[in-house]
């Protein structure tokens, strides 16, 4: 690992720093795959990476890092986390979002054209920063 040191110090440098170093590890990574959400909130956009679990969980990350791409299903239409609403919000917990508005809003939705097996629970959301992924929406 490489370290570099700020001569200034502004935040915008320490910022700098550290995308250089995330962008660095996401285009030298032989292992892991990385995606990332967009949040526009009121005009102001935050952009998320994510480290997905491939080498433990290689279907479900393949349906994230697909449903984040968004793809078109049998019939045509477009599936995917684009547009979709941050629909709950737990304090110091998580945040809920995701829930894919389909035509129909009973049919599972995933890149393999329903809902498929569970692959791993050996990741413990014990942390901060960890994703995680629903088979079905309860709302």
């Amino acid at each position: 690992m490489k370290f570099q040191v700020c001569a200034k110090d502004s935040q915008s440098e320490y910022e700098k720093v550290a995308a250089d170093a995330i962008r660095d590890r996401i285009n030298h990574s032989n292992s892991s795959k990385y995606s990332f959400i967009t949040f526009d909130v009121a005009g102001t956009q935050t952009q998320v990476v994510f480290e997905l679990f491939h080498s433990i969980a290689p279907r479900t990350s393949d349906n994230f890092f697909g449903l984040c791409k968004q793809f078109k299903n049998k019939d045509g239409e477009v599936i995917g986390y684009g547009a979709t609403d941050i629909h709950r919000i737990v304090k110091g917990m998580y945040i809920q979002m995701g829930k894919i508005k389909t035509k129909n809003a009973d049919c599972p939705t995933s890149i393999y054209s329903g809902e498929f097996a569970d692959e791993s629970f050996h990741v413990k959301h014990t942390e901060v920063g960890l994703l995680g992924m629903c088979k079905r929406s309860g709302l």
